[in-house]
């Protein structure tokens, strides 16, 4: 493995537990995103799993029509 990458791998394996953890609460939540009636439940995982914490990004849309729009 490239030499310079050890640093960052070491910060990896010892941040495992707290990926882990955030990964447990997410799933823990059920939030099918293509049921309407689960909607709140998207909103709540991306809140509560710390995914805006992580500056991730996402889409609410309305899926009711049976199409998923992509990007």
């Amino acid at each position: 493995m490239a030499p310079q990458l050890d640093a960052y791998f070491k910060q990896v394996d010892d941040m495992a537990e707290s990926f882990i953890d955030r990964l447990r609460k997410a799933v823990a939540i059920p939030s099918i995103s293509a049921e309407d009636a689960r909607r709140p439940d998207v909103v709540k995982v991306w809140h509560e799993s710390s995914m805006l914490d992580l500056k991730t990004e996402g889409l609410i849309c309305n899926t009711s029509d049976g199409k998923i729009p992509r990007k």
